[in-house]
Parts: C-alpha cells; sequence; structure tokens
C-alpha cells in the first residue's frame, strides 16, 4: 500500500507543470517500501486521483492520510466523505474569496 501524506505546510512544493509527472513516479512505486511519501501539492494529490480515475492506477494500492486520518479513494479517483476541513482546499478556498 502507498500511503500519500498530505501536509499544505510542508516545506517542499512541487511546480504546478511537474505535478502530473510527480503523481506518476508515486503510483509506479510497488508499494514495498513501508515509509509515506509526504507532499504539500494539492495538485499532486488530484493528479493521483486522475489516475486512478484513467485506470493508470489501482485505488487499491493508493491511500492519503491527513493527520490522523485515512483517506482512501475508489475507482473513479473519489475520496469517500467527508472530506476533512483543511485536506487539499487551499485553492477552493482562495477562490471563494474572488
Amino acid at each position: 500500500m502507498i500511503t500519500v501524506i498530505y501536509d499544505p505546510l510542508h516545506p517542499i512544493g512541487i511546480p504546478d507543470g511537474m505535478a502530473m509527472h510527480c503523481a506518476e513516479v508515486i503510483v509506479a512505486m510497488d508499494g514495498s517500501d513501508p515509509d509515506p511519501i509526504i507532499i504539500g501539492t494539492g495538485l499532486v494529490v488530484d493528479a493521483i486521483r486522475v489516475l486512478v480515475k484513467t485506470g493508470k492506477a489501482d485505488h487499491t494500492t493508493i491511500q492519503f492520510k491527513y493527520k490522523d486520518t485515512i483517506l482512501p479513494i475508489n475507482e473513479n479517483g473519489h475520496i469517500e466523505p467527508p472530506w476533512p476541513e483543511g485536506f487539499n482546499d487551499t485553492m477552493i478556498n482562495l477562490l471563494e474569496q474572488l
């Protein structure tokens, strides 16, 4: 199982244009490494979800973690509700202010 920890305060960011490539590298991992992957870029979360939706990644091998909550994804790339406040919602929160 590949565990991707979303930490929006993680000091290493991924440029927007590299989000899909980063997601492809993550889903290509075989899950044998027990260490989780920490990301702070919400676009990588969304790119992983797209890879699942398009059949390029198996939803049963990837899970997200935010704070102490495990967030599995289904075969359509959806994260089962409830969506935790603070999880990959920076863009939505900014756009609501415009």
